[in-house]
């Protein structure tokens, strides 16, 4: 279980920072190349989602690379690349990690169920979809598909949608609204038709569900957020210059964009339908469509430095790995060195040792280390007592006394 959850939280750890760095080096590439067209920027920013998902699975890999049955690395190259990366360990309990791993996973899941729910809708809405028996809407229909190169195209009109919507991966379909081609004139038609066949010649769908599957990895994280608005914002640029280049002219079809999403702005549909009024860059793609930059017909070197940056940031990011590491937990001690330890603890409460200061040593001066050692000191003698204090001795001795006294007789 600890293995499983150091994989988890070691790509929600890398890609905390690494899908950041590959992000900005796109924006800035985009940045530096303002009149790139809106198909190369949407490759760019494909390849930028591809790199933050791709550099974390790597990170979690080199994880993954200790634990017996889950070696990835099982090549010279890839183990030679793992082991060369800078690794910053960080530390973590068993716990935390666990509950890391649990809430990454939890907001995963809660991604993933949105996607599914949006793929539930989309069936329902298919289920409840009419053929639409307008001539008007068909032969328009016919006119585009024979524009553009793509088959028959499959016409449906819905009781309760909001706009024109693409939708199936095997058998395309777009679907109207209801009474769409009674309420609106024949230009506006014809640009709704173009924008979504532009949507079905570039397998926009599909690419939209592996998208969305790709930023369910990033869980909470705010990056999923802008990759997710920028691959709108210029997949539905490109397709706005594909249906002005293919029927309309650019102004006409700005017109005809206006008059579409004046009443459907309000609402979008849910991914990964695809709608006329993806993007909520509305003012952008017109302003785009009535003043086109002729920088932006020749494509010459206009990815070169967006793809420099993202690959370097990717190179970069690579070169770094947050790696968890468990941290150990103490071994049981056992009741005999609970016991030995408790006493030792109450000696040194009751009888406190203070420890001893050694005396402090100064070298010998320069001029004295060559000479020879001071002889020893001689032996002290021992002083022997006058007498004894409580026998005082007297002027006169002791040792006449008796000779004094056989005089005397």
């Amino acid at each position: 279980m600890d293995d499983v959850s150091r994989i988890i939280v070691s790509f929600g750890l890398n890609a905390a920072w690494q899908a950041p760095v590959i992000v900005g080096a796109a924006a800035l590439g985009c940045r530096i190349v303002p009149h790139g067209t809106p198909a190369l920027r949407h490759i760019v920013w494909q390849g930028a989602l591809s790199m933050s998902v791709l550099l974390p699975l790597l990170a979690a890999a080199s994880s993954a690379a200790g634990i017996p049955g889950l070696d990835v690395a099982s090549s010279d190259r890839a183990h030679r690349w793992l082991e060369s990366s800078w690794r910053w360990p960080l530390q973590l309990d068993a716990l935390t990690l666990q509950f890391l791993a649990a809430s990454f996973v939890v907001m995963c899941l809660a991604r993933l169920i949105h996607v599914v729910r949006g793929l539930w809708e989309v069936r329902r809405m298919r289920r409840r979809a009419r053929p639409a028996g307008d001539a008007a809407i068909a032969r328009l229909g016919r006119a585009c598909s024979e524009a553009f190169g793509v088959p028959a195209l499959s016409i449906e009109s819905v009781a309760g949608l909001v706009g024109p919507a693409t939708v199936g991966v095997l058998r395309p379909t777009i679907l109207l609204p209801e009474a769409f081609g009674d309420q609106s004139d024949d230009d506006v038609a014809l640009a709704a038709l173009a924008h979504e066949t532009a949507h079905i010649s570039r397998g926009d769908y599909a690419i939209n569900i592996a998208d969305e599957l790709l930023l369910c990895a990033f869980g909470p994280h705010p990056i999923a957020s802008v990759l997710r608005r920028r691959l709108e914002q210029t997949r539905e640029m490109a397709c706005d210059d594909l249906a002005a280049a293919k029927v309309l002219g650019a102004r006409h079809y700005a017109r005809c964009l206006v008059r579409i999403t004046a009443d459907a702005h309000a609402r979008r549909l849910r991914a990964p339908a695809l709608g006329l009024t993806d993007g909520d860059d509305l003012k952008a793609r017109v302003a785009r469509m009535l003043s086109p930059d002729p920088r932006s017909s020749s494509p010459g070197s206009q990815t070169v430095w967006p793809a420099v940056l993202v690959t370097a940031a990717a190179l970069v990011s690579s070169r770094g790995v947050v790696q968890p590491v468990v941290s150990p937990i103490p071994a049981p001690q056992s009741a005999s060195t609970i016991v030995t330890i408790e006493r030792s603890h109450e000696v040194r409460a009751t009888s406190p040792v203070t420890p001893k200061r050694e005396p402090l040593t100064r070298p010998a001066p320069r001029w004295r280390r060559n000479l020879p050692p001071p002889p020893p000191p001689p032996p002290r003698r021992r002083a022997e007592p006058a007498g004894d204090a409580r026998f005082p001795l007297t002027t006169e001795s002791t040792a006449e006394e008796p000779f004094r006294e056989r005089t005397e007789r």
